[in-house]
């Protein structure tokens, strides 16, 4: 006799034991594909994730309630119309659920930012790491508002944000690395930096407490709270969000730290981790994933 374990709707292991042929088929069981977009709305009732191409799909669930991404809030059952404000249309394709990422005009330079990965910061100091490029050193420099704020010459690739120039909300600035050989520049990087609202950040920990007190899965909600960080645009508070929830070996963790890697051009990365999303989708012993 064997033991399967399926992961039930309320998120407990349920141990059945099955006798071993009864297990065997020649067309094996697998889990559901995972999504591959990044889900704006999920059922508190179901638990399922829908994408921004799914609010037709996800109308036959009118008397659950739902956690909307994009407002940061929950959705009371039959408000249909604050349930329609979650399925954005400008910034999603209407047939894949996929974001529309404008087309890279093409780098000028071998130089890379690796980290952060947004615009959006949680902190006011962040930490900044590029590409290395042989034999250069670098120079960093901050700007707000078109005026020269603070600059750096380094030799490593990682430098923070000092405290004296600590980013502050409602500024937008930009940060420029130049790579540097004998004096000369020969690769120059640019990305603008702000500090998230704080108020934003609030309004994230409620939804989160609120849903968890209707349905208690830490899975779902450590999932939900990447998702609220994807689309207000703090992807480097995604990320880590995902990679705590790695220890789950849950396929959906995987395929949206893909997603978001794809999304800025890290390719190799990303498909590192779609390959890993696949491989624990199609293992029998797996649970299922409640995303569909």
């Amino acid at each position: 006799m064997n033991k399967l374990f399926i992961r039930s709707n309320l998120g407990f292991a349920i141990a059945c034991t099955i006798p071993l042929p009864m297990m065997i088929s020649s067309n094996p069981a697998k889990a559901e594909p995972i999504k591959k977009c990044p889900p704006v709305v999920r059922s508190l009732k179901t638990k399922k994730l829908y994408c921004a191409h799914e609010l037709k799909v996800l109308q036959k669930e009118k008397e659950a309630g739902f956690l909307c991404f994009f407002l940061r809030a929950i959705i009371p059952p039959n408000d249909w119309l604050k349930a329609n404000q979650c399925f954005p249309k400008a910034n999603f394709s209407s047939e894949t659920g996929k974001k529309i990422i404008p087309k890279p005009k093409g780098s000028r330079t071998a130089l890379k930012f690796l980290k952060p990965i947004g615009t959006f910061q949680l902190t006011a100091q962040p930490t900044i790491t590029w590409q290395s490029i042989p034999n250069a050193n670098y120079r960093v420099t901050l700007e707000q508002g078109g005026q020269w704020l603070w600059s750096k010459e380094i030799n490593g690739t990682e430098v923070k944000i000092p405290n004296s120039h600590s980013l502050i909300h409602g500024k937008q600035y930009k940060l420029t690395v130049v790579a540097l050989k004998n004096n000369q520049t020969v690769a120059e990087e640019k990305t603008n930096l702000q500090l998230v609202d704080p108020k934003q950040l609030r309004e994230i920990d409620d939804a989160i407490l609120t849903a968890q007190q209707v349905a208690p899965d830490p899975l779902d909600r450590g999932l939900d709270k990447a998702m609220m960080f994807y689309h207000l645009g703090l992807l480097d508070a995604a990320v880590a969000t995902l990679l705590s929830l790695i220890p789950n070996q849950e396929p959906e963790v995987y395929s949206q730290l893909g997603l978001i890697h794809k999304e800025v051009g890290q390719l190799k990365i990303a498909q590192g981790y779609f390959d890993k999303a696949i491989e624990l989708a199609n293992q029998t012993d797996q649970p299922f994933s409640r995303v569909q």
